[in-house]
């Protein structure tokens, strides 16, 4: 039965690992995201910043900057959808976690008990080994 306990906590072990590495991964790709998006902000601004001498310049440089507010509102949408699945990567790794030590749990009480349970049969054994020689003692000092 403990081969059982074992494998499901082997099992249990590997899906935390898996599911720690996908947030891993996820909160990975959610930062690299940021760091793009945090630069896009930061070269519109710095567009934003410059002035232009010419006319053609000016609504050139003002439609170039449409096209990157218009990037960074597509950005932050990504962003705000990686930071879902980062964060229920996180709670799915948590569950996981907690399966984990629920499982070890269970397993360490399910050892003991068999532990107490075989301690409680061998003191039996022993008691009636012991009432045995006790009986063959008496048995012999009476003959």
């Amino acid at each position: 039965m403990r081969k059982i306990y074992k494998s499901i906590l082997r099992l249990r072990e590997q899906e935390k690992q898996a599911k720690f590495r996908e947030f891993s991964e996820a909160e990975a790709e959610r930062r690299e995201h940021q760091q793009v998006l945090d630069h896009q902000r930061k070269r519109l601004e710095e567009e934003r910043s410059t002035s232009h001498d010419t006319i053609g310049m000016i609504v050139l440089n003002d439609y170039l900057n449409m096209q990157r507010h218009i990037e960074i509102k597509e950005s932050e949408k990504k962003q705000e959808d990686l930071d879902k699945v980062a964060e229920m990567k996180r709670d799915e790794m948590k569950e996981a976690q907690i399966e984990f030590r629920v499982m070890e749990e269970v397993v360490s009480n399910i050892q003991k008990k068999e532990e107490e349970e075989r301690d409680r049969k061998q003191s039996i054994f022993l008691d009636e080994l012991g009432g045995i020689g006790w009986h063959r003692k008496n048995k012999k000092g009476k003959e």
